[in-house]
Formats: C-alpha cells, sequence, structure tokens
C-alpha cells in the first residue's frame, strides 16, 4: 500500500460491552471495520493514536498496515478492530486516523 494515500473503509462500528460480573475491568469498546488493501500480503491493524486525543472523551485509533509473505498486487478488503478496556461513559466518540487523517468518526 503507497504510504501517501488514504486507503477506503467501510462498514465501521462501535459498541460497549459489559462483562457478567460487576466488575469495571469487565467493560470494553469494541470497535471494528474494512480497511481496501492494495496487496495480498497485507494486513491492516488498530493501534491507540500516539499522541492521544486532546479530547479526552474521543478515543484516538491509527489504521496501521503490515506485510507479510510474497507480495501479489491486488486489491481486497479485510477486516480490523480493536477490544479497548474501559469503564462506562468513558468516550462519547471514536476517531480512526490514517497517517494524521481522520476516515471515520463513530459517536457511541
Amino acid at each position: 500500500m503507497s504510504s501517501d494515500l488514504v486507503p477506503a473503509t467501510r462498514n465501521w462500528s462501535a459498541s460497549e460491552i459489559a462483562g457478567s460480573s460487576e466488575d469495571l475491568n469487565a467493560y470494553f469498546l469494541k470497535i471494528s471495520g474494512e480497511v481496501e488493501l492494495g496487496n495480498v500480503n497485507e494486513r491492516p491493524h488498530l493501534t491507540m493514536s500516539e499522541p492521544t486525543s486532546n479530547n479526552l472523551a474521543v478515543l484516538s485509533l491509527d489504521i496501521v498496515i503490515s506485510a507479510d509473505g510474497s507480495s501479489v498486487p491486488q486489491k481486497h478488503w479485510a477486516q480490523c478492530g480493536l477490544r479497548h478496556r474501559t469503564f462506562p461513559g468513558a468516550y462519547n466518540a471514536i476517531r480512526v486516523m490514517w497517517q494524521g487523517i481522520e476516515v471515520v468518526s463513530l459517536k457511541l
């Protein structure tokens, strides 16, 4: 994937999920979506943005592409996701970024 192009994305979702106990550590956000890639050896991942968002109510994530194996140019869609431990009401939105450019904003 060329690092200067913003990849197409689709089917993003974010949900707050509570565990079966009253333990706040069992509460998390589940974020997922698809990224269009240009090579079969590429895989998308979501990571926490560094630096984090200036707004503490917004969780900022970065799409990172890794490559492994033989290079074969071919466009395809690949799923990526992240589970993030948190507590109820910690965030009201999620920003997904590609090299500092927002590709999707999700409201919770």
